[in-house]
């Protein structure tokens, strides 16, 4: 990040109102089982290794900072 950067954390659960029986539901791309999130990765790979080493591999909660 540089000076005057700005992260913003987006988080967001899709829900999709379902009217009716859902026996048989599916979805264009086949059953509920196929229902999926896409990921875009755009972090500094230094900085991505520095938030999963500090924070995801020992569990521990981080600030939107990345320090716990």
């Amino acid at each position: 990040m540089q000076p005057g950067d700005r992260q913003v954390v987006v988080l967001g659960v899709l829900r999709y109102p379902v009217n009716g029986p859902t026996a048989g539901f599916r979805l264009a791309s086949g059953g509920g089982f196929t229902m999926h999130g896409d990921f875009f990765n755009a972090w500094p790979v230094a900085e991505m290794e520095r938030r999963v080493n500090d924070c995801i591999r020992p569990i521990i909660k981080c600030g939107a900072d990345g320090h716990p």
